[in-house]
């Protein structure tokens, strides 16, 4: 069995606690201080993302409005990807400038089409198989929604990313 198809049951870890948070965050803040190159500085996001948040994946979208696109070179498990900047879930969260917490996407009824045009037909194609989702959007300095954060599989046992630690 591939990476992307083996039980993620069998990797369960725990939420970190307030002093790992902070280890994390301030460890990966020397590092993206230092990076000095767009693509680094994505992936020591994703990265200090996925290791606080204690997901299998994580991707950081950019809007680029003159293709009117969502793309990010970082996305765990995938090269470059470019879609259109309503397509799928982070499409919805950016256009809707709306936090997305999905428990399970395969029985998701509320945000099927965005999944059914993303995430669903991504695991046809490539054979992970996504089951809790977020998507939150971010803003740069002058307010504007610049892109979005999207982690996929909690790795802990509830298998969920809750909105109240969010505070969303």
């Amino acid at each position: 069995m591939g990476h992307d198809q083996f039980d993620l049951a069998s990797q369960k870890k725990r939420d970190l606690d307030p002093q790992e948070m902070l280890r994390v965050i301030f460890d990966y803040a020397a590092k993206i201080a230092n990076a000095r190159i767009l693509d680094n500085v994505l992936m020591l996001m994703a990265d200090m993302g996925r290791e606080m948040i204690v997901s299998d994946r994580c991707t950081v979208w950019l809007l680029d409005s003159s293709r009117n696109e969502l793309w990010s070179k970082v996305a765990h498990g995938l090269n470059e990807i470019r879609i259109p900047s309503n397509a799928g879930l982070v499409g919805y969260a950016v256009t809707h400038d709306q936090a997305v917490f999905i428990h399970d996407a395969y029985s998701n009824e509320e945000y099927k089409p965005y999944l059914l045009n993303g995430a669903l037909r991504t695991d046809q194609q490539t054979g992970y198989r996504t089951k809790a989702l977020m998507v939150i959007p971010f803003r740069n300095s002058q307010g504007e929604i610049m892109g979005a954060y999207q982690a996929i599989n909690k790795l802990t046992p509830t298998e969920q990313f809750l909105i109240k630690i969010w505070n969303i």
